[in-house]
């Protein structure tokens, strides 16, 4: 399925720079209360809207996703 894709590709840059999701949460979101959200986009359970992807994306500097 292309979100599990996506949310392994997410986990995978976000692992490779050492950013905790704890980290990402708070620099994304200004909180760490987003971690479980955060963490289920990852395993491909969310439905993710575009803006939403888009942030994340640049966010680690993702230029490509593969599907």
């Amino acid at each position: 399925m292309d979100l599990i894709k996506i949310g392994l590709q997410i986990k995978e840059k976000r692992v490779s720079k050492g950013i905790s999701l704890n980290k990402m949460s708070k620099d994304l979101y200004n909180n760490r209360y987003r971690v479980n959200h955060l963490s289920e986009i990852e395993k491909g359970n969310v439905d993710l809207r575009f803006s939403q992807a888009i942030k994340i994306l640049n966010y680690l500097k993702i230029k490509t996703v593969k599907l």
